[in-house]
This record gives structure tokens, sequence and C-alpha cells, in this order.
């Protein structure tokens, strides 16, 4: 990553040369060698910058060559500020992707060519600096010690992986259809094809009205599938668990791009590849974007609250219609608090209210997880995205 972030920033027009590597401790003789006028810096949080300040560039500060992120954020700006050319809004994501790629139905990664990681790490930064601030809050809230002894028993869990499970036992798709209103042989991946106007809409504003067959499904494959892959991930046994009771449905039709402590459970209900996938992260930072690729009876699980993941446009000729969910370990659950912003608001609202994670327990004398209120399923609300915003709504 290092030589590949060096060859970036080499590109650049107005770069003359790039040191790497490059002292950690910035002093007076490297300046004066390397003709160096100013010093810019990004931190993590205020903490951070007050550290780093003291011990890595003191005498860039008493020098008067040192500036933070500030710079960083005047660029933003501008970028912000560009007009669309070609057809392209620099503010969006996807159409930088698809530019860079020239609508390819596929990316190349590992490593991405030059103009694509460019194009990629501008947009990025943003949702890395949001990353960083959100669980900011939740170590600020808990302390240092107490923040880091919980993500240290969080990493056991926080490895990325993957899982099959046998369709004709467990039949989402088949239950998502009948939900939504939709023939049992209707092919999902050729939603976009329909004559039928706004059927994306009509199918999920059904599966509003009639969720509970497949949420019944869903409920049986999380405790007795996607439980029981994150349990054996644990260093130590694991008897309780909260998944999420309703999960959260994407549909990417060619064109559309759109709590530290809880795994993401990936599951396809269509083939997945190309740029129909979700690329992400292996860890916290590592940056090395990776698809998620697979078929129907195929499954993802990632920490998605500490590692970055993106859509780029969906530029296949077939829609990708999947669902994800959070499963968080039991003794985890309630080991940081959820913090506020500065308005007060709670940060983790999909902890703060019920209704949007069940608790199951380990039955030991069965080895299988038992949802531990025997009373109806949790009704969905608007914290499970469309169509459940739309109730919300008032739609």
């Amino acid at each position: 990553m290092q030589a590949e972030r060096t060859e970036i920033i080499q590109s650049l027009e107005y770069v003359d040369e790039t040191v790497c590597p490059c002292p950690l401790l910035v002093t007076e003789d490297f300046m004066r060698q390397r003709n160096i006028d100013l010093v810019v810096h990004g931190f993590a949080d205020a903490a951070d910058e007050q550290r780093q300040r003291k011990e890595f560039f003191e005498i860039a500060i008493r020098e008067n060559k040192f500036s933070t992120s500030d710079i960083i954020a005047q660029i933003e700006r501008c970028k912000d500020d560009a007009p669309v050319r070609n057809g392209i809004n620099p503010k969006w994501f996807g159409a930088s992707l698809a530019a860079a790629t020239d609508k390819s139905p596929h990316i190349q990664y590992d490593p991405f060519p030059l103009n694509l990681r460019v194009s990629i790490d501008i947009h990025l930064r943003k949702a890395a600096r949001r990353r960083t601030e959100a669980l900011a809050v939740s170590r600020e809230a808990a302390g240092s010690a107490i923040y880091d002894s919980v993500l240290s028993s969080f990493r056991a869990f926080s490895q990325e992986g993957e899982f099959h499970f046998d369709t004709s036992k467990h039949m989402l798709r088949d239950r998502f259809l009948h939900s939504c209103n939709l023939p049992e042989n209707f092919d999902l991946a050729m939603l976009h094809t329909s004559d039928e106007p706004g059927l994306k809409d009509t199918m999920l504003l059904a599966l509003m009205d009639n969720f509970r067959a497949f949420q019944r499904e869903f409920d049986v494959f999380a405790r007795e599938v996607a439980c029981v892959k994150v349990a054996s991930m644990a260093d130590e046994p694991v008897n309780e668990l909260y998944y999420q009771s309703f999960p959260c449905v994407r549909i990417i039709r060619p064109g559309d791009f759109s709590h530290p402590c809880s795994i993401n459970i990936y599951v396809p209900l269509t083939k997945i590849e190309g740029t129909s996938s979700l690329f992400l992260e292996s860890r916290p930072g590592s940056e090395d974007w990776h698809p998620i690729e697979g078929t129907y009876g195929f499954g993802k699980h990632f920490a998605g609250a500490v590692c970055n993941h993106w859509t780029p446009e969906n530029n296949t000729n077939f829609t990708r219609v999947s669902f994800d969910f959070r499963i968080i370990p039991g003794h985890l659950f309630r080991a940081l608090d959820c913090g506020s912003d500065k308005s007060g608001d709670a940060k983790d609202v999909y902890r703060q209210r019920e209704g949007y994670y069940s608790r199951c327990v380990l039955d030991e004398s069965t080895s299988s997880w038992i949802r531990d209120d025997d009373g109806p399923l949790n009704t969905p609300d608007s914290r499970c995205g469309f169509p459940w915003t739309a109730r919300k709504e008032g739609r």
C-alpha cells in the first residue's frame, strides 16, 4: 500500500518529488535538505493531534512550517464546488468510478489502476474521517482503557470470511418472492427488464405489507446459520448473541449506486460479481479493496462498523438483490456507552431503541440458538431502510 500511495502522489501534476520512506520525526536537517516550506499532517481526533504535535512536529511548528488538515479540507471544498463535466458529477462516487473504468462491468483490483485508485481515494477520505469520528465518540464516552479492551475482545470476530448454506432448507429467496407478491419462478437478476413501471418500489411496498413469511424464514436462518458461524469465530465460548430482527434489503439495478462490535452478514439472493459487488477492506485502514462475489447459497461476514466498504455503479447486465444484517456478541452488546454527538442525539440508534435486535441464547443440550422471546417477531421500522422509511414518511 505504501508503494502504491507513493506512485499516486508522484503522478500528480504539481508534485516534483516524493520521499518514501521518510523519517517519523521531522527534523530541522530533513526540512533544510529537502527545501521543505510547509509540513502538512492530518489527525484522527483532537487528542491524537495534541500528542503528535508534541512528539513529531515540534520543530516544524517552532519554525512556523506546520499546518494540519485545514488544507485538505479546503481541497475537498474545491472538489465539492467543481462543475459537472461530460455528465460526470465529481460528488457522485459511483459516477466517478464509472468514468475511471469506462463503465466496465468489472473492476480491476489488487492493485487498482492508478486513475481508479485516485478516484477512490478522493471520495473515501471523507468516509474514513466520518468512521474515525463516530468511533471516537464511543471511545471518549467509555474511556480509552475500556474501549481498547472491548475492541481487543472483538478482534476474534472481526476477521472477514464466508460461509455456505443449504437453499433447500433455508428457502430465503422463495419466501422473499412470496412476501414481495412475485411468482416463485421470477428471476430477480432480470428485475430491470420488466415492462412493469416502478416494479422495484411496488415489490418492496408489498414486502412491507406482507413481511412475516420472509421474516420467519430469515429468523431461522439467522439463528441456525449466521449465529452458529459467528459463535464459531470466538476465542472463548459464547452463549448469547443479538441479531438484527429484520435485514436491510438491497436492490441494485444496472446504473444504480448507491457499533464498533457488530459483525455484518451479507447474503445475495442473485449472483453477485464485477461492479454489482460490494467492495471491502480486510481490516480497518488497510484499504486493500476487494469484491464480494458469489451466488445464492453463499454468504459473507465482515466487521462493517470498523472496516470501510462501498459499492460502485452497477455496469453489469443484471440486477443484484441481496440482504444484510448485523450480529453482536452478547458480552459486547452493552460493553460500550453509545455516546452522543454535539447535539446530544444518541449515535447508535440501533441499540438505543428496542425492536431492531432480537436476542438468542445457546441451548447447550441441543447446541441450538433459541430466541429468548417466544412472542411475535419484532416489527421492522425505518432503521431497516426502504421500504420501512416510506412508512415513517407516511407514504
